[in-house]
C-alpha cells in the first residue's frame, strides 16, 4: 500500500541548500534534493513525496520550479505521478548502479546507516608530488586539505583525506561549504559544476600512524584503501582523496547479469 508521508518529516531530512545567482538552475538543484533523499532513503520505494506547495514554502521558489523539477524526476523514472493522488518513489529505485558516481560519505549515507562526520583538520597548504601529479599542478601551487572522520552507529568507520585544487578552493569558501557535513559533490554540482567521472583504486593496504589512530586500530592491521581523483567537465581533476576504510566495513556487491548493485 501507498504511504503519505507526514509533512514533519520532510523538513527534518531537508537540509541541502538551493543558491541564487549560480549557473544552476533552482529547479534543477531542487531536482538534486528530491533525487539525494530518495537514494538515501529518506523517501523509500511506494511513499509519496510532500505536496507541491509544501515544496514551495520549504524551498521559496514558486510552483514551476517544483514543477519542472518534479517532471525530469518523472522523466528519469526515479518519481512516479499518480493522477489525483500525487507524486510518488518508483519502486524501481531500489536498484542502484554500481558504475555511477557517488561521494563516499554520499554511498555511506545510502546505506542506510546513521553516519556522522567528525572534520578532523582543515587547510590550505602547497601540493605534495602526487597531489600535483594527480590535479595537474605546478610546483609552488596549493591545495585546500581537509581530514575527515566518518562513523556508521557511532564506529569509525572510514578515515578520508582530500585534497581540493586551489581554484576552486575559493568557490566552497563563497558558498559558505561546511565540510564537516555537506555533500560535497552535489554542492559542486549546484553551484553549476558538472562533476563528471572519477578515477579510483583499490588496494590493501595499512593505516599510518594518524590513520591507525582515529579508526581505532593498529599501523599493522590490513584495510581497504582507495584513491580517487574526481573530474569535472573537460577532463579538469579538482580532487584528489585517499581513504582509508575500517576494520568494521564490508564491501558487498550483488551481481546481476547485465547489471551491478550495491549493498552496504
Amino acid at each position: 500500500m501507498l504511504r503519505e508521508i507526514h509533512p514533519i518529516s520532510f523538513y527534518k531530512v531537508i537540509s541541502m541548500k538551493l543558491y541564487r545567482n549560480t549557473g544552476k538552475p533552482l529547479y534543477k538543484q531542487l531536482k538534486q534534493v528530491l533525487k539525494h533523499n530518495v537514494q538515501k532513503g529518506t523517501y523509500l520505494p511506494g511513499e509519496a513525496l510532500p505536496g507541491e506547495r509544501q515544496l514551495m514554502e520549504m524551498f521559496g521558489v514558486s510552483r514551476m520550479t517544483v514543477r519542472n523539477a518534479i517532471s525530469e524526476l518523472v522523466q528519469e523514472s526515479v518519481l512516479l505521478k499518480r493522477h489525483g493522488s500525487g507524486t510518488y518513489v518508483n519502486p524501481k529505485t531500489t536498484e542502484r548502479l554500481f558504475l555511477n558516481l557517488y561521494g563516499l560519505v554520499e554511498e555511506l549515507r545510502m546505506s542506510g546507516q546513521n553516519i556522522t562526520i567528525e572534520l578532523v583538520s582543515s587547510l590550505t597548504k602547497p601540493a605534495g608530488e602526487r597531489t600535483r601529479k594527480e590535479l595537474k599542478l605546478d610546483n609552488g601551487d596549493t591545495v585546500l586539505n581537509y581530514k575527515r572522520v566518518i562513523r556508521a552507529n557511532d564506529e569509525p568507520i572510514l578515515f578520508t583525506n582530500s585534497h581540493i585544487t586551489s581554484s576552486l578552493s575559493e568557490v566552497y569558501k563563497s558558498i559558505s561549504l561546511d565540510i564537516a557535513s555537506d555533500v560535497i559533490y552535489e554542492h559542486l554540482e549546484m553551484c553549476g559544476y558538472n562533476v563528471t567521472d572519477a578515477r579510483q583504486m583499490i588496494i590493501a593496504g595499512f593505516p599510518n600512524e594518524e590513520e591507525a589512530e582515529h579508526l581505532k586500530c593498529d599501523m599493522q592491521t590490513p584495510l581497504l584503501v582507495l584513491y580517487r581523483t574526481t573530474y569535472l567537465d573537460g577532463d579538469r581533476p579538482i580532487i584528489f582523496s585517499r581513504a582509508v576504510y575500517g576494520r568494521n566495513y564490508s564491501f558487498n556487491l550483488d551481481l546481476k547479469r547485465g547489471s551491478y548493485l550495491v549493498d552496504g
